[in-house]
């Protein structure tokens, strides 16, 4: 990922709850053949030849590990091959009858296991249901493939249930697990899968991208930081009212008022009664917008080199913010926005998380707080 360096070991957009999204289609972005296979994708051209020869080659190992920032492509790239290995003519054309029954979400060969709906994990027994299906023999003549989504946020009863399932891996199965964090995956499980990392796109093929979804950020691109699966939440006009809010809130004085600037932002967007759910998702969405305004004031204080700064519509504002006493340490910063994260994902109201961004220290109090809460 293109950034200063070393801000990638706490880039806090990859992890965590993604915010909702509406229902997506099945594949790549329309390409102008209504094609669904490898040949369809923008990007990734190391890991499509590669997964391409194996798939003609007869060779696809039993597992698969596909890894990279959210949003990069990596369960687009799943169903480009799946496509591929069942269509009738062997690419994922888009007009035959598997293709259809893979677009309708109705390919019998094909099955999806990812968290359930308002869950942020996958329990134990949705990976022993997956065990049970693909113990029996495939109903598609080509076998049985199984795409699972977040295999990071499996619990640990589950990933041992998956263990269990690779150390002897039924004939005619392939498995494809897809991982924001693969160290959150055990080693054991790493090492039975096949792992291809994927890199994000460029901005031009941001661009094509957008193009063919018919989408018009609002944004720079390279607010997507190179990954697809971002562009129509950045074209939303709501993201567009939370990213200027966090801007004003970085660059508003510290004080007193923090944690109530904190609160009225995290609740801007959200319905009145919002569930606990809908609020842990839009302190992820402000955490992400955060932290890319927080990268670019260390590009800006460390390099001084505005070509590198993401949010380039922003940039007179933020060379005056880094250019302030209270951001001299800004990597420190963007510790703690990766930090609450974490704490969001824990039992700590999201309000208390996003604070610690100010206040060194409080991530800690934070912390105890929430696990005095789960008591």
């Amino acid at each position: 990922m293109a950034g200063t360096g070393d801000d990638e070991a706490v880039e806090v957009e990859e992890g965590g709850a993604p915010p909702a999204a509406a229902p997506r289609e099945f594949g790549p972005a329309r390409a102008a053949d209504g094609a669904l296979g490898l040949s369809a994708l923008v990007g990734h051209a190391v890991a499509r030849r590669l997964l391409g020869e194996r798939l003609r080659g007869g060779t696809l190992p039993h597992a698969l590990l596909l890894v990279g920032p959210r949003g990069v492509g990596k369960r687009t790239l799943a169903q480009a091959l799946v496509a591929e290995h069942f269509c009738a003519e062997r690419r994922g054309c888009g007009k035959c009858a598997a293709c259809g029954a893979l677009r309708r979400g109705n390919h019998p060969g094909f099955v999806t296991v990812a968290p359930p709906e308002g869950k942020s994990a996958i329990p134990i027994d949705a990976i022993q249901a997956l065990g049970r299906e693909i113990s029996l023999r495939p109903a598609d003549e080509r076998g049985r493939v199984a795409l699972i989504r977040g295999a990071d946020r499996m619990t640990p009863a589950a990933q041992d249930a998956l263990l269990k399932t690779l150390e002897e891996p039924p004939p005619a199965n392939v498995l494809v697990l897809t991982a924001v964090r693969p160290d959150a995956v055990l080693a054991t499980i790493r090492s039975r899968c096949q792992r291809h990392a994927l890199a994000p796109l460029t901005d031009a093929e941001l661009g094509e991208v957008a193009r063919r979804l018919g989408l018009a950020p609002a944004v720079p691109l390279s607010v997507a930081r190179g990954c697809p699966g971002q562009l129509a939440h950045l074209s939303d006009e709501r993201c567009g009212r939370l990213r200027e809010g966090a801007v004003r809130l970085l660059a508003a004085p510290r004080g007193r008022e923090d944690l109530a600037r904190v609160v009225a932002l995290l609740h801007s967007t959200l319905p009145k009664e919002a569930e606990p759910a809908q609020v842990r998702a839009a302190a992820h969405e402000l955490l992400a917008l955060l932290a890319s305004l927080v990268r670019d004031l260390v590009v800006l204080r460390a390099s001084g080199a505005a070509d590198r700064v993401r949010n380039s519509d922003h940039l007179d504002r933020l060379s005056a913010l880094a250019g302030r006493a209270e951001w001299a340490d800004a990597f420190g910063a963007l510790r703690r926005l990766a930090r609450a994260r974490d704490l969001v994902d824990g039992n700590v109201d999201p309000a208390s998380a996003l604070l610690s961004l100010f206040r060194p220290g409080t991530e800690d109090v934070a912390r105890d707080e929430g696990l005095g809460a789960g008591a």
